[in-house]
């Protein structure tokens, strides 16, 4: 899989599975980038490039690889010893989300780097995993287990939901997520899947669409507290990860915070594979 708005990056960082996924068809601004990291300015996904001189573009600074190394190539921008833009031009004019991977401002030169960019603090900690094979997940209803004779797994939209399966979804998701980041009418929702015990809903995910030409996205993965410890929001996973890929999707991805080891951890066990892992900052 390689977009080709990613051409101009050097390998191997145009096959960069995050960037293709999330990225495709977004307008790069700038990239210095080495074998070992890649900085670069890209603009939003999806969305219509606005001009330079527009104060309100938003552009996001990626660095990508070994965070010594991001540091310093992040170093030569801001000196001007990496002619990235015309010497007029201040390259992170337009930046207004910052994704490094952690680490990236850990040591002396990242110091000096945080200090010359003026970034406030930390806004968040994730990991972005991708999988793009079938999850090793065991069967729903696990023999000689009562509790698991009612289940039922399977889509329950193929795009954003509505009607009584949106009032469902929507409910399902006050007990088992009430903060989600996407709701049964999101627009950009690619489906829904859902696993019932006797028609009752007790956990739902959404896959979404984030780039003309990228990956799905899983989101909003959430399982009824009174559910939890039966291995649903795996089964969730998979069943969304095996349809998306039936359907042609190179991948599908998700996010999760760092500190939420648990939750990656079993993702790693089921086939996810690690991508970057970012420290993010939000700029006014």
């Amino acid at each position: 899989m390689l977009a080709s708005n990613l051409a101009v990056l050097p390998a191997p960082w145009s096959r960069s599975p995050y960037l293709n996924g999330e990225f495709a068809g977004a307008p790069v601004r700038w990239v210095h980038a080495d074998a070992d990291a890649c900085v670069l300015v890209i603009g939003p996904a999806a969305r219509p490039s606005d001009p330079p001189e527009d104060p309100d573009r938003i552009d996001y600074l990626l660095g990508l690889g070994d965070p010594e190394r991001i540091a310093g190539l992040l170093r030569d921008v801001v000196r001007g010893d990496a002619s990235v833009v015309r010497a007029e031009v201040d390259p992170f004019a337009t930046v207004r989300r910052v994704f490094v991977e952690d680490g990236t401002f850990a040591g002396a030169v990242g110091e000096r780097v945080h200090a010359d960019l003026g970034l406030p603090a930390a806004e968040s900690r994730w990991k972005w995993m991708w999988a793009d094979s079938p999850l090793a997940v065991g069967p729903l209803v696990s023999p000689g287990r009562a509790s698991d004779i009612g289940l039922s797994l399977g889509r329950l939209t193929t795009g954003p939901a509505d009607g009584p399966v949106a009032d469902e979804i929507g409910e399902c998701l006050e007990r088992a997520f009430p903060d989600a980041s996407a709701g049964p009418c999101t627009t950009q929702a690619l489906g829904w899947w859902g696993v019932r015990d006797s028609g009752r809903l007790l956990g739902v995910i959404s896959a979404l669409h984030v780039a003309d030409g990228g990956a799905p996205h899983l989101s909003s993965l959430g399982v009824d507290p009174a559910a939890r410890g039966r291995g649903l929001g795996k089964q969730l996973l998979s069943v969304a990860v095996r349809d998306l890929l039936a359907e042609g999707c190179a991948f599908a991805s998700l996010g999760v915070y760092t500190a939420n080891e648990p939750a990656w951890r079993m993702y790693e066990r089921i086939g996810f594979q690690h991508g970057p892992s970012f420290v993010t900052y939000r700029l006014s």
